[in-house]
């Protein structure tokens, strides 16, 4: 009857002596930043929570109050997990006559990216905590399906009309003169020379020697020019 008094009595002392406070800290829009415009399935509402205790207050007895920790035991450590939205973020603190525990409780939204790109992973490594968040409405369908958002296919640039180069027409040959046409030229070339009959004479033979020939364009437009005695030389040196 001793001993069960007693331990009656140290029961309503730990009960007595014992206690609990709950202190909501954050809630943030997202565990880390998420990135926009990209497609992803949600999840429904977990849990999860990371204690650490302490004899008499100060005795260190293993565990972890890291935000992390707790996210990792809400979601096992999956590295399918890329982001937790909707992190509400909670210390929660027991007393008991031979020391404390201080617990970090998590619950949110996990959500799967259902793109192509390279996966990040929540749990790859050790993440930055982004910033505190207002409030943000838990969903009412749980793993709904964000719609990918698909880019309009670009346009097939068109086809460019290969340039057709003008068929380079043939630069018309001046027609070599007659002999009939020559003697008529060399006729009123020789008549320049106002001297004796015998030297026009020659002109006029050596003119068409040389205007009937196909080459000699240049001499043929130097006769047709000729106006002068200064010109007949000029000529006859073509």
């Amino acid at each position: 009857m001793k001993h069960l008094m007693i331990f009656s009595f140290v029961t309503a002392l730990v009960a007595g002596a014992s206690g609990c406070n709950h202190s909501a800290v954050e809630i943030r829009e997202s565990y880390i930043p998420m990135e926009d415009g990209r497609p992803h399935k949600m999840s429904y509402r977990r849990t999860g929570e990371a204690c650490t205790y302490r004899l008499f207050g100060f005795i260190p007895m293993g565990g972890s109050t890291r935000v992390d920790a707790a996210v990792s035991k809400m979601t096992r450590n999956s590295e399918k997990i890329d982001n937790i939205l909707a992190l509400h973020v909670e210390n929660k603190w027991s007393f008991w006559v031979l020391g404390t525990t201080n617990c970090t409780v998590v619950s949110g939204y996990p959500v799967i990216y259902v793109d192509d790109k390279p996966k990040r992973g929540v749990f790859s490594r050790r993440m930055v905590y982004g910033p505190a968040g207002g409030g943000v409405a838990a969903p009412s369908t749980p793993m709904r399906e964000t719609p990918p958002v698909v880019a309009p296919a670009p346009r097939p640039a068109p086809t460019p009309t290969p340039a057709i180069a003008p068929t380079p027409r043939p630069t018309p040959r001046a027609a070599t003169p007659t002999k009939a046409e020559c003697e008529k030229k060399c006729a009123r070339f020789a008549s320049i020379w106002k001297g004796s009959d015998a030297i026009q004479g020659t002109i006029r033979r050596n003119c068409i020697k040389k205007c009937v020939k196909p080459e000699r364009k240049a001499y043929r437009n130097c006769i047709d020019a000729a106006s002068s005695i200064e010109d007949i030389g000029k000529c006859n040196n073509l």
